[in-house]
């Protein structure tokens, strides 16, 4: 490998170091519609039915009303 290459390929490889870091500190902001798969459970409602949902980004998705934290009480 000659030189200019060897110096192309180590400046490649310290940028996408420097992005890769830099996305685990922060991750970037979700585009219109698309959701993170954490869970931090909601009880939501949808057309007067409740649900549980992962989180509330999915509720919100889904259309559905934000009701409180956590699950939804079984049986109600």
């Amino acid at each position: 490998m000659n030189r200019t290459a060897l110096w192309l390929a180590t400046g490649l490889g310290l940028i996408c170091l420097s992005a890769s870091s830099d996305a685990a500190e922060s991750p970037p902001a979700p585009e219109k519609g698309v959701c993170y798969e954490l869970y931090r459970p909601v009880c939501a409602t949808k057309d007067g039915k409740r649900a549980t949902y992962s989180n509330a980004c999915f509720a919100t998705r889904d259309g559905a009303s934000e009701i409180n934290d956590g699950a939804c009480a079984a049986g109600k």
